[in-house]
């Protein structure tokens, strides 16, 4: 990825660039590296001009995006990359979906010509075709499971009354009124008080500009 684009070589002349290990003994190793990286910023003053702070990439649902608060200067701002849907190719998860939505498979019957033909149409997206057939109860749980995962992430960064951070949410569905296949909004399971705080920028410039008048604004508040 990193070759193709050059981004995350363009970011680390600014930033100290950290990624989370897949090895969970090493996950403690790189926070602190992380954390020795912010603060030797912060230490410098904003008069130096070299990399400056770092940026931390994680999982949706791994350690690091779970289970570790980020306040204050550790986190000042969360960018959520998607929509964290679980895979539809797990069949417990779906099993649980059927059973939600009220949905029974007609292809158990042996011996069913017609069962055997619904099954063969199944086998190309088995998840998404029970999806379609669960029902709202259903597809609702699904969509929970997403969003309780983006809630999870963002939430790692505002940890008391006077701390703040940026959350940018970069996917086109999160500003649309439905996100597809029956689903609802996924911006209506967001916590009230971030989406009453909620802005969609239409290009780069201007989201560019909403984070320097958010910051400036911010830190002379606190």
């Amino acid at each position: 990825m990193d070759m193709a684009s050059g981004t995350i070589s363009k970011i680390s002349k600014k930033k100290h660039v950290f990624r989370e290990p897949r090895s969970s003994v090493d996950v403690e190793m790189i926070l602190n590296k992380y954390k020795e990286a912010i603060q030797s910023c912060c230490s410098k003053g904003s008069g130096d001009t070299s990399v400056n702070g770092a940026l931390l990439m994680a999982v949706v649902g791994g350690k690091i995006s779970e289970g570790i608060n980020f306040s204050d200067g550790m986190g000042r701002c969360v960018v959520m990359v998607g929509l964290p849907y679980p895979s539809p190719d797990d069949m417990e998860l779906m099993e649980t979906i059927k059973h939600i939505g009220n949905y029974s498979s007609t292809s158990s019957v042996a011996g069913d010509d017609e069962s055997l033909s619904r099954d063969d149409e199944c086998k190309v997206e088995p998840g998404f075709g029970i999806l379609r057939k669960s029902g709202k109860s259903g597809q609702e749980y699904y969509e929970n499971l997403c969003m309780k995962a983006v809630n999870q992430c963002i939430g790692r960064a505002i940890r008391h009354v006077n701390d703040y951070a940026a959350m940018l949410l970069v996917d086109s569905r999160y500003s649309h009124t439905s996100s597809g296949r029956g689903f609802s909004c996924p911006v209506e399971k967001l916590p009230q008080w971030i989406k009453t705080r909620l802005t969609c920028g239409q290009n780069y410039g201007e989201v560019h500009r909403l984070l320097l008048q958010f910051f400036k604004i911010n830190k002379q508040i606190h």
